[in-house]
């Protein structure tokens, strides 16, 4: 009996820990500010204003996989979410909780096509959050 033969998973580098965004990901964020300092990319999320760090890709669209990144937060809860790509909708991904170290998330994906990261204030308070090691896989969690 033939054997199925699995490609292995394909990696995208969202954001690698340097000073600015690679050329393939552009910034689509809302009531927000980034910036780049120490190796990592800083979020700081507008008071009262439930804005987001939003990331696109700029390539083809992405189709289901799984989202790996490092991150710490002074503030309150911090929403994981993907906009997918016909309809816009936001679909979360799941929750950060506040963190005074460096902390490795890993969500696996259930969408067809979408095409942006988010990374959204829970409370509306505001919010400042780093981030590093920001990358998507073909494949699930597990393959990170």
């Amino acid at each position: 009996m033939p054997r199925t033969v699995v490609p292995p998973p394909e990696y995208t580098v969202l954001y690698a820990n340097t000073d600015a965004l690679p050329d393939t990901t552009s910034n689509q964020s809302w009531s927000a500010e980034i910036s780049f300092t120490d190796n990592c990319m800083t979020g700081v999320i507008e008071e009262n204003a439930w804005g987001a760090l939003s990331l696109k890709y700029e390539g083809e669209l992405f189709e289901n996989g799984s989202l790996r990144f490092d991150i710490k937060s002074n503030g309150t809860l911090v929403n994981i979410s993907i906009f997918e790509a016909d309809t816009d909708r936001m679909i979360p991904l799941g929750q950060v909780k506040a963190t005074t170290e460096y902390k490795t998330y890993i969500y696996d994906i259930d969408c067809p096509d979408f095409i942006r990261f988010n990374f959204q204030d829970t409370s509306g308070e505001g919010v400042e959050f780093r981030l590093q090691n920001i990358f998507y896989s073909s494949g699930t969690r597990d393959d990170f």
